[in-house]
């Protein structure tokens, strides 16, 4: 079974137009998903420049590709959906590199991707996670 890490694994240089790279709502980590950051007086939290871009490049990832077609966002999205199941092994790691490599170069934001590392997690059963790089 593969587990893969994609914050802070995927490095990337952007665009040197800076205001290209929006505003957005921040959203909240919660169990499976995510959700709207509310500070603590109410408002909605806003997310600006590279951690906009970070957030956006998480979800793309996260959306199975097409999952958005009837809003007339047919590409967007990943197949990183595709390897649930998969062997872990180095084809299959090779495989979703290649894949997140072509889902990020749909991003106008992302002038080069300069590295990606797959890093797969074995679970025991200590509840205790074993990582390796790759």
């Amino acid at each position: 079974m593969i587990g893969l890490v994609i914050q802070k694994r995927v490095k990337w240089k952007i665009t040197d137009n800076k205001e290209i790279l929006g505003t957005d709502l921040q959203l909240q980590e919660k169990g499976l998903g995510s959700d709207l950051l509310v500070s603590p007086t109410g408002d909605l939290v806003i997310v600006s420049e590279e951690p906009n871009l970070a957030q956006a490049i998480i979800n793309r990832l996260r959306t199975i590709e097409g999952e958005l077609y009837e809003i007339e966002h047919p590409t967007y999205g990943s197949r990183l959906y595709d390897f649930i199941g998969e062997l872990n092994n180095d084809l299959t790691r090779n495989r979703i590199r290649n894949y997140i490599k072509s889902t990020l170069m749909k991003e106008p934001r992302i002038k080069e991707i300069v590295k990606i590392t797959v890093k797969s997690l074995i679970f025991n059963h200590s509840n205790n996670n074993i990582s390796h790089d790759y």
